[in-house]
């Protein structure tokens, strides 16, 4: 099996944390070809990011021509659940012909690198062979550090916002807001999902009003510029694109928890934004909210299924 495979290169059967990009930007620094060529979007957060990129991922497969890739994580069943493609069935035995050809460019960092460092250059090189037009990227952990933050993203997303894996990003809401909030880059948009009792911890507000106006970040965030309303309904009111007033949730979308409806509407709001930017049709995208499509990839929508015998 794939997963095996790699966890063999990387000389440890139980998965362990880099908590650093150095050895990724060795890596990429001496084959940068390794980095996506197409343009990213970064999902990161504290829950949900999964969902919100897998939401993502959809609505612009239906609405568009893109070419897009998807890498999330962890899988369930299958490795290839990791990487998906728009125009292609991505499985196990199309990642293993790339993983063997991308293993001796690694070979010096053998038994260094992480299960998850080696899965996330894996993405990008099956991003690269396929040409996509966009890459939608879910952060592993954290942010400031994570092996996707090697990329250089258009636009950041950040779900939410809680206490998680304290022993890396800190004891404060604070803190994991500001490691979370890495994935920014200074100029470009951050939709921000609100979401998670960190939310309204007003040291975690201070810190992203900080990091907002050192790097001069685009905010954009629910209850704002993009917000649930009542009735599954929603709307979207970024300034300086069109305005969607009402509207209603896609059907598959309006009986799902709260939280999985702000999820939609926070990728909604990033993939309107991201229609205009590559000029694709609003219309189709209007038209897929209201049809029957269901949105998110199966491997995703996994994670939060329950089954019964």
């Amino acid at each position: 099996m794939l997963d095996k495979e790699i966890l063999e290169f990387c000389g440890n059967f139980v998965p362990r944390i880099n908590p650093s990009l150095d050895l990724m930007r060795l890596v990429v620094s001496r084959y940068p070809q390794l980095l996506p060529n197409a343009p990213v979007v970064t999902i990161g957060g504290t829950n949900g990011k999964g969902t919100t990129a897998g939401y993502l991922f959809g609505l612009l497969s239906k609405a568009t021509q893109l070419k897009l890739g998807l890498y999330t994580s962890p899988h369930i069943v299958s490795f290839s659940e990791r990487i998906q493609l728009s125009n292609k069935i991505c499985d196990d035995r199309y990642l293993a012909e790339i993983w063997r050809e991308l293993c001796p460019s690694l070979n010096d960092w053998r038994g260094q690198l992480s299960f998850f460092e080696c899965a996330t250059l894996l993405a990008f090189r099956v991003f690269n062979i396929e040409n996509n037009d966009l890459n939608i990227i879910e952060v592993g952990l954290g942010g400031t550090w994570d092996a996707t933050n090697i990329c250089q993203p258009i636009a950041a997303v950040i779900v939410s916002i809680g206490l998680d894996h304290q022993r890396y990003l800190g004891n404060s809401y604070a803190d994991i807001f500001a490691d979370k909030l890495g994935i920014t880059r200074t100029g470009k948009p951050l939709f921000w999902g609100n979401q998670g009792r960190g939310a309204n911890d007003p040291a975690a507000q201070t810190k992203l009003a900080e990091i907002v106006r050192t790097k001069q970040l685009t905010l954009w965030q629910a209850g704002k510029d993009f917000a649930l309303l009542p009735e599954r309904q929603f709307r979207v009111t970024i300034k300086g694109l069109p305005s969607i007033d009402t509207l209603d949730l896609p059907k598959t979308v309006g009986d799902q928890p709260r939280y999985l409806r702000e999820n939609f509407v926070l990728a909604f709001a990033t993939c309107w934004w991201l229609i205009n930017r590559f000029g694709q049709s609003s219309k189709q995208l209007l038209n897929v909210i209201a049809d029957r499509h269901d949105l998110l990839p199966p491997s995703v929508r996994g994670r939060f299924q329950l089954l019964h015998d």
